[in-house]
């Protein structure tokens, strides 16, 4: 699957995959995911790395509500992280949706969440 020539080609997964196994690394102070309602475990895994190893801060936003991709294993990182998550905010107002509250009758539709930002 990884030889070019193949009939079989890698899928994206695949290659992502291969790619967390070196365990990369990222020079930067702060890594922002967007769409964390829709992460892939594998990315997850690696910021989380990061986020221990070349203690970067790790911004995520997104909208629960709006998770589309479980159905490709895909995981709400807004949720799982909730706990640990240093600073959490929840926007009111959006200029696309005008109150959010009124958009989800919640409130607390698109979040960020600051893990061990500086």
């Amino acid at each position: 699957m990884t030889d070019i020539t193949s009939s079989l080609p890698i899928p994206h997964d695949g290659y992502l995959n291969l790619w967390s196994l070196k365990r990369p690394r990222i020079s930067a102070s702060i890594i922002l995911l967007d769409e964390a309602q829709d992460t892939n475990p594998v990315t997850l895994n690696v910021l989380l790395d990061l986020r221990n190893t070349a203690r970067a801060g790790l911004i995520f936003v997104g909208d629960t509500h709006q998770s589309i991709y479980s159905g490709r294993h895909a995981i709400d990182s807004l949720v799982n992280l909730r706990n640990d998550a240093d600073l959490l905010f929840t926007l009111t107002k959006s200029f696309r949706l005008g109150p959010v509250g009124k958009a989800t009758n919640n409130g607390h539709a698109l979040c960020c969440y600051c893990t061990s930002c500086h």
